[in-house]
């Protein structure tokens, strides 16, 4: 790709509310790959941008059997060549969603605190992500709600 191709993308680009998937390992900090000790997980949640570099999300998901949910709050950077990264802070909600058991309601204090990401947005409503944190291994894609 030659510098004319770059779209000249930016924090622009992520703007409204996305659905969003995603699975991986958590594991520590030490060994965050697939191992005996780390946990499986997946979710899905809704996130929403406001194209001025701020997000905020709801996401739910399943982690080594259990359900844990609750509430990211961040920022992002969208680079030129629509590559980026960001930080959230992630607060698990104090009880279990509705339709979850609370007997099946728990998150590992691992997942709590900030959360980093890199991110390319693949066209007008989609972006694939990855967590860039030491103790996981996780990818997935976020699609813009709406047509």
């Amino acid at each position: 790709m030659c510098s004319s191709d770059l779209k000249g993308f930016s924090n622009r680009n992520l703007r409204g509310t996305y659905a969003e998937t995603f699975s991986g390992f958590a594991g520590t900090a030490a060994n965050p790959f697939a191992t005996p000790n780390s946990i499986p997980q997946s979710g899905t949640g809704l996130e929403t941008a406001d194209g001025n570099g701020n997000f905020t999300a709801s996401i739910v998901f399943s982690i080594g059997g259990s359900t844990c949910a609750g509430t990211v709050t961040g920022t992002y950077v969208v680079n030129a060549n629509g590559t980026g990264t960001s930080t959230g802070t992630f607060t698990p909600s104090a009880t279990a969603p509705t339709g979850v058991p609370s007997t099946n309601y728990s998150c590992p204090v691992q997942l709590t605190g900030v959360q980093d990401e890199a991110f390319t947005i693949v066209g007008p409503s989609t972006i694939n992500f990855i967590s860039t944190d030491a103790d996981s291994v996780v990818t997935g894609t976020a699609v813009r709600q709406g047509f």
